[in-house]
């Protein structure tokens, strides 16, 4: 009886080790748990992040690693309508980074897709509308402009973050390279052609 009943406690912890997983977030990542209780208990984000060593979880638990460094968010424009009526294309970066510790309130309250559903629609709005204000070759050539579109979108950035409350700080707003559509280009090239001959002559 007595080894039937080492056999059971033997197998049942054999059982529970192998159901378990182990959290093990890497140098600059905090791992969030996410409590999925099957028959009793609370559930919900664990509210303190696993910063270094590891720690065993049950199976129903689930795993999210996030990480603490910066990182860059991109948005890309196509056929962005300038103030004389041309269509641009480039790419805005936006570098953001989470605040240590505060993972799992990101997690708990803003979802997985925190930036493409609280951070996203407001970059592209303060993008096309400070960019649809200038003409084309000032958003291709003058770097004041550029430097103007990014403040602007950087100080909009960080104010929606304090008023949403999101525990991540906004670095730094950078505009790609400004591309005109290709027949602006040749005509602009054509005419400088021309020019040149002029003063040539």
């Amino acid at each position: 009886m007595r080894k039937y009943v080492l056999f059971v406690l033997c197998f049942v912890g054999l059982v529970g080790l192998v159901n378990c997983s182990r959290a093990v977030p890497d140098a600059g990542t905090e791992a969030v748990l996410i409590k999925k209780p099957m028959f009793f208990g609370h559930g919900g984000v664990v509210p303190e992040p696993v910063t270094t060593g590891s720690e065993w979880c049950v199976f129903t638990t689930d795993i999210c690693y996030i990480p603490m460094t910066p990182f860059q968010a991109r948005e890309c424009f196509d056929d962005l309508i300038t103030d004389d009526n041309n269509p641009v294309d480039f790419d805005v970066y936006i570098e953001l980074q989470v605040e240590k510790g505060r993972s799992p309130y990101l997690l708990d309250k803003f979802q997985t897709k925190w930036y493409e559903n609280n951070i996203s629609p407001t970059v592209r709005k303060l993008v096309r509308d400070k960019a649809s204000q200038y003409k084309t070759f000032d958003l291709a050539g003058n770097r004041e402009v550029l430097a103007s579109i990014e403040s602007h979108v950087e100080e909009g950035v960080r104010a929606l973050i304090v008023e949403k409350g999101i525990p991540v700080t906004c670095n730094r707003v950078v505009m790609g390279k400004v591309t005109p559509p290709t027949a602006v280009m040749e005509e602009t090239n054509k005419t400088a052609a021309q020019i040149q001959a002029k003063r040539t002559q």
